[in-house]
């Protein structure tokens, strides 16, 4: 009997110490430090791809292990902005790093958008990154609303390290909603619009003739009432 408890003592301890190993696989496998993610970013709106000017990328956050959790800690960058890391998804956190970063010339990774309205950035380590359009040159299209993106992201208990964002493109709002945002070719033949002088001559010898008929039949008419 003495026997039997001391081999299911040994079997539990067994069971527990795999549990704990898997558990620190599984948290290994989110926060380590060899494991790196990408981020496809698409500018498209309406169907037509958006490639005006760049996007820029910061890391404002990475992800480390605090208590068995995954905690983000701010960059060095990003270390006195005074920015709590709330809720990573809401519009107002992105743009108070946004306006943090450009305030503080805070440098990030920039790359121009493609013809196809794609950019691409690789080898990103874990951590928190924000998006932001660096410039834009003359078009029709307003920049887009700086964003957070995390890395990896969970999703339905899993966590994806290759990461592909769509962010919302809007028009300029000098731009009819409903107008063809294709830019028309212009005519090959315009019209003139300089002042055309050749006609003043031509003009002037016509009215001269008439003046000189009229002349004319006036002088005829008063030989007739004399006659």
């Amino acid at each position: 009997m003495l026997k039997f408890k001391k081999i299911t003592a040994v079997f539990t301890v067994c069971i527990v110490l795999a549990v704990l190993c898997c558990r620190m696989m599984t948290a290994q496998e989110v926060i380590g430090n060899d494991l790196t993610g990408s981020l496809s970013i698409t500018m498209n709106y309406k169907g037509q791809a958006v490639n005006d000017g760049e996007l820029i990328l910061f890391q404002v956050a990475r992800l480390y292990k605090s208590d068995e959790q995954n905690a983000f800690v701010l960059t060095h960058d990003f270390s006195d902005c005074g920015i709590l890391l709330t809720d990573i998804s809401s519009a107002e956190l992105a743009d108070k790093f946004a306006g943090f970063a450009a305030e503080n010339n805070v440098e990030g990774m920039s790359k121009e958008i493609g013809a196809d309205g794609k950019v691409y950035f690789d080898n990103l380590s874990t951590g928190l990154y924000l998006i932001a359009q660096k410039s834009v040159t003359l078009g029709d299209f307003s920049p887009i609303s700086p964003f957070l993106v995390s890395i990896p992201e969970e999703k339905d208990g899993k966590y994806i390290y290759d990461i592909d964002a769509s962010p919302k493109i809007e028009l300029k709002k000098n731009t009819p909603p409903n107008e063809d945002i294709t830019k028309p070719k212009p005519d090959t033949l315009l019209p003139q619009t300089g002042q055309l002088n050749w006609p003043i001559p031509l003009l002037a010898t016509a009215g001269l003739v008439l003046l000189i008929l009229g002349w004319h039949m006036c002088l005829g008419k008063v030989r007739t009432n004399e006659k």
